[in-house]
């Protein structure tokens, strides 16, 4: 049996593709782990992260978002660069507890292929501009992005949430929650970073 006919049939019985599954696709199929499964379930996190890691392997969603500088940030001209985007608000406890830890990871990587986007979905830019002169965070911030989160990265609104994207635009990893704990944040990330910038 010659290759092709090899390849063909191992595309046929898992997936029927041999590239990544696109988001959306991949999370149509991921997001049967929560059927049944209402935010009042106790295992509704149990259910939360397994469909999570059924989405990493997808190619990440074809977004574009405009930053506070005005800069367009898009991911189809971020090819090369890790990309880790942070969902949060300014109301969300667990997001600004984090905060202090992520901005030192980017300190670590300021010298890196590495894009740092934060995304506040539901708050326009004088709330965001305003919440950042009392605290500092050091992602690159996009405010009013509700179009971005919803259709392209389908996320419900649970925050904090992360997504890392290695450099051929494949998500790697994706991380609910925030935590004060520097060293949790630090091994809950950066290994994902570094295995991302050392992949061709």
């Amino acid at each position: 049996m010659n290759r092709i006919v090899l390849l063909t049939m191992f595309a046929f019985f898992f997936g029927g593709s041999l590239q990544a599954q696109t988001y959306k696709e991949q999370y149509t199929k991921c997001s049967q782990i929560m059927n049944g499964v209402d935010v009042e379930d106790p295992n509704f996190f149990t259910q939360k992260y397994k469909m999570l890691d059924c989405l990493i392997g997808s190619n990440a969603p074809d977004f574009s978002v405009k930053a506070l500088d005005g800069e367009t940030l898009a991911l189809k001209n971020l090819k090369g660069q890790v990309v880790v985007i942070n969902v949060w608000n300014t109301g969300c406890k667990p997001c600004i507890a984090e905060m202090p830890a992520l901005n030192e990871i980017v300190q670590m990587y300021q010298d890196k292929n590495v894009t740092f986007i934060s995304i506040a979905p539901e708050e326009d830019e004088e709330l965001i501009r305003t919440f950042l002169q009392k605290r500092p965070f050091n992602f690159t911030p996009v405010a009013n992005a509700r179009k971005a989160i919803i259709e392209d990265f389908i996320t419900e609104q649970i925050y904090p949430y992360t997504m890392i994207i290695d450099k051929n635009g494949i998500v790697k990893k994706i991380i609910l929650g925030g935590s004060e704990d520097k060293e949790k944040t630090f091994k809950s990330i950066l290994p994902h970073i570094d295995e991302s910038l050392s992949k061709n």
